[in-house]
């Protein structure tokens, strides 16, 4: 069982132990309402981290304001290859990989939905975590046509190349850590204008 029989350390760094000390409960307290979200389905505590607060301590050291522990794959364990800092926006959109979507008598997750779609990841997810299209319209392959109002604002702005669909997909992608310049690369804009967008100097008006 976790060893927390370290009162000096524990004081001293109190977030992380925290952290810690909640990482190793959902995976074990079988009496927790959301147990089945952790150890229920499988996620455990590498033995290193279970057995010793001052392990995980050295491995992921105490947490940045404004973060909390995350599983880069959202299936594995807690342990230091698969754990990292992040946002709450990062975290959604890392457990959104796993979201299984059911269609017309398919079952796939939005990542398969994208690869058979030939449409990116993060527009598709985009389209159904973020926007919440109805599935049907969610689902097409075609890039969606420009709203009418929205995008005579985005063009009157110097912004024909947007839509508020590739707005929300800029603003996603940039969340999850992509910089900007792959980001301005990828979808045929300028670094200037994936700026723009994601200080809000553009497109404030999409959410």
């Amino acid at each position: 069982m976790a060893t927390n029989r370290c009162p000096g350390l524990t004081r001293k760094h109190r977030r992380a132990y925290f952290v810690w000390y909640d990482m190793i409960r959902r995976c074990y307290n079988t009496s927790l309402p959301n147990y089945h979200l952790y150890g229920g389905r499988g996620i455990t505590v590498c033995t290193e981290w279970r057995d010793a607060f001052a392990a995980f301590l050295r491995d992921m050291g105490d947490p940045p304001a404004g973060l909390s522990i995350d599983r880069r794959d959202n299936d594995g364990p807690y342990c230091k290859s698969n754990c990292r800092w992040a946002t709450v926006l990062e975290q959604n959109y890392n457990r959104s990989i796993a979201k299984i979507i059911s269609y017309n008598g398919k079952s796939m997750s939005i990542s398969d939905w994208a690869k058979t779609l030939g449409i990116s990841y993060v527009t598709l997810w985009t389209r159904i975590c973020k926007v919440r299209m109805p599935l049907a319209k969610a689902l097409q392959a075609q890039l969606l046509p420009r709203g009418g109002g929205a995008h005579l604002r985005g063009s009157r702005m110097g912004n024909a190349k947007l839509d508020e669909e590739k707005v929300l997909v800029i603003r996603a992608r940039l969340a999850a850590g992509e910089t900007q310049t792959a980001v301005a690369a990828s979808l045929g804009v300028s670094s200037v204008i994936v700026s723009l967008v994601h200080n809000r100097k553009r497109w404030r008006h999409v959410q």
